[in-house]
């Protein structure tokens, strides 16, 4: 309890628990740790996605590979909560980018406890010429766009 000026008592969370109930909009939320995220895997394995990109109205194809990385430099690191949504940044990185580089495919991580060093779980990458085993990793590779 605090009290103000005026002396009436205030409840106010302590600032040192984290809390994802806030009446302050602009909070952060705070996810649980460690975060394991769902990965489609070993089912996803071979299966090919293909999904209407809305800002383009094109349609996006990657082809899901499970328990293997791309052995190709990556373009740069993201956060993503699924494989989908690490997908769908190569997407938007490929349509609102202004540069030669284009995403060609990427690598997901779903272990996100393990991956806070390496600045994201989601890779997104030029393309995927070779790969190794990585049991924690599934890639997709973008078919067409």
């Amino acid at each position: 309890m605090n009290s103000t000026p005026d002396g009436q008592n205030t409840s106010r969370p302590n600032s040192s628990t984290p809390s994802n109930s806030s009446s302050d909009p602009t909070a952060p939320f705070v996810a649980p740790t460690p975060a394991a995220l769902a990965l489609d895997c070993p089912d996803g394995d071979g299966q090919i996605i293909s999904d209407l990109y809305i800002p383009t109205g094109r349609t996006f194809r990657y082809q899901v590979t499970c328990g293997k990385d791309c052995q190709v430099k990556n373009i740069f690191p993201i956060w993503a909560y699924s494989l989908d949504m690490c997908m769908q940044a190569c997407a938007n990185m490929n349509a609102y980018n202004a540069t030669d580089l284009a995403c060609g495919a990427v690598a997901f991580r779903a272990d996100m406890a393990n991956v806070t060093s390496l600045g994201g779980n989601c890779f997104l990458k030029t393309g995927c010429d070779s790969v190794s085993q990585n049991a924690d990793v599934a890639h997709a590779v973008l078919l067409s766009f």
